[in-house]
């Protein structure tokens, strides 16, 4: 890397007539100016959702950035910490920009709780099969890592009992499996 330095600002001409350039390949220099101004080089961040990832239940959302500019969800303009309602079937798009022109943008899914739990809605312990056993374990499974990232101060109370509601039915619905399974074996 070549640098000259001056005591002064050069003008254009003034530095393509420069001669004496030196040569450091490790050379290296803060930003910064006589008024001590700072550059922002770091975009805003997206806290409590992943980008590109399916939720069931309400998320809460902040953006954190010092020089914040705006704050958008769907377009719309929202502050620095809101919802994105849970159980339904929507598309968030969330877009911050702080004023030195950094951006970051995340997709966010939200689906009802509903497409998890339809898998075993028709099943009752009335008609369970050991054939269905698979289903419902794994409608038991995604029940249980949606109630595990479930935070109370976010998401909402109609939707812990629906996935509380799913989990009992698995429960339930397992249970009478084994026992047909035991009276079959006996």
């Amino acid at each position: 890397m070549l640098y000259f330095k001056s005591d002064k600002v050069l003008t254009d001409n003034e530095v393509r007539a420069i001669t004496d350039w030196t040569d450091n390949s490790d050379f290296d220099i803060e930003a910064k100016d006589m008024d001590g101004a700072t550059f922002d080089t770091t975009a805003p961040e997206i806290v409590g959702v992943e980008n590109d990832k399916t939720y069931y239940v309400t998320k809460k959302v902040a953006i954190d950035d010092e020089n914040l500019e705006s704050a958008t969800l769907n377009g719309e303009s929202v502050e620095e910490i809101f919802l994105l309602v849970g159980d339904t079937e929507a598309t968030y798009f969330i877009r911050a920009v702080d004023k030195a022109g950094n951006v970051t943008e995340y997709t966010v899914y939200m689906k009802p709780l509903s497409s998890v739990t339809d898998a075993v809605s028709g099943i009752t312990v009335g008609n369970v099969r050991s054939s269905n056993a698979e289903t419902i374990s794994a409608v038991e499974r995604q029940i249980l890592d949606i109630a595990e990232a479930f935070d109370d101060g976010e998401s909402t109370e109609a939707e812990w009992n629906k996935l509380t509601e799913a989990a009992a039915k698995c429960k339930d619905l397992n249970k009478r499996i084994t026992e047909v399974a035991d009276e079959i074996s006996r």
